[in-house]
């Protein structure tokens, strides 16, 4: 990794931290707008009457991932060949299988890639574009993640954040980040630490809700688009590489929802 993409990684990482997306539970508390009350007995204990059962996932949580969901039900769904790469991603925070098959234009997706990417690489720290990997992308892919959670339905789609809430979450991410960064980093990345953290949060706080899936969920659009969705005492992160737009994905997501566990 070069140090510029070592910086714009150590961004994005503080930025997603803040945003609470660093694994954890929430804690309502902190959660909670200014000015709002702290949660009381009788709230407490209405939340605890209100907590999550078992959901039907439980069981392909940890090294059962991939069984969630198989080749054959890509293939019906989303015609994917007869031969799809599945992989593990255990991490920390939850465990996450992913599942990839080339696109018939592949070839010519890495050449243009390639020149995107030398086209990129010779503009200006604050000047470089976000590159469209729906366009560029060589292979269709599905990453499904799941992992445990105490969130319950009525808090799980996180709160819009006014503007004064996202200036104040933009400037501590930027202090953050730039504590994180290496000196020789920072020269590199320059004023665009900041702006890599805007337009994060800001994407952030454009989430879908997603209605008549799960117990909650919300469409996430940042780095391609995530669909989140609470099942019980489950969180599943959906990230498709499906579709040619983001409406297209969405759409991809809640079908790709549809056929866990099954």
């Amino acid at each position: 990794m070069s140090l510029l993409q070592g910086g714009r990684a150590a961004v994005l990482m503080t930025s997603m931290c803040l945003l609470g997306a660093c694994g954890g539970g929430s804690d309502p508390a902190a959660d909670a707008p200014a000015g709002a009350a702290a949660p009381t007995a009788s709230t407490a204990t209405d939340s605890a009457a209100a907590a999550p059962k078992a959901g039907r996932l439980q069981a392909y949580l940890g090294e059962n991932v991939c069984e969630v969901l198989s080749p054959a039900q890509l293939q019906q769904a989303f015609g994917a060949p007869a031969e799809v790469t599945v992989q593990p991603s255990p991490s920390r925070h939850d465990t996450s299988c992913s599942y990839s098959w080339p696109r018939p234009d592949a070839d010519a997706r890495q050449q243009a890639m390639l020149q995107a990417m030398m086209q990129n690489a010779s503009r200006a720290p604050g000047e470089k574009i976000q590159l469209d990997m729906r366009k560029l992308a060589g292979e269709y892919s599905v990453s499904v993640g799941l992992k445990q959670t105490e969130a319950t339905a009525d808090r799980f789609v996180p709160p819009k954040l006014s503007e004064a809430e996202l200036e104040e979450r933009i400037r501590l991410a930027t202090e953050a980040a730039n504590k994180r960064l290496t000196d020789e980093q920072r020269k590199l990345v320059g004023d665009s630490a900041g702006d890599m953290a805007s337009s994060m949060i800001r994407k952030t706080n454009d989430r879908v809700v997603i209605e008549g899936i799960g117990d909650a969920a919300y469409w996430l659009p940042i780095m391609g688009g995530t669909l989140n969705v609470l099942e019980g005492d489950v969180q599943i992160t959906i990230t498709p590489m499906l579709a040619e737009d983001m409406d297209g994905d969405i759409e991809a997501a809640k079908r790709v929802y549809s056929l866990l566990g099954q």
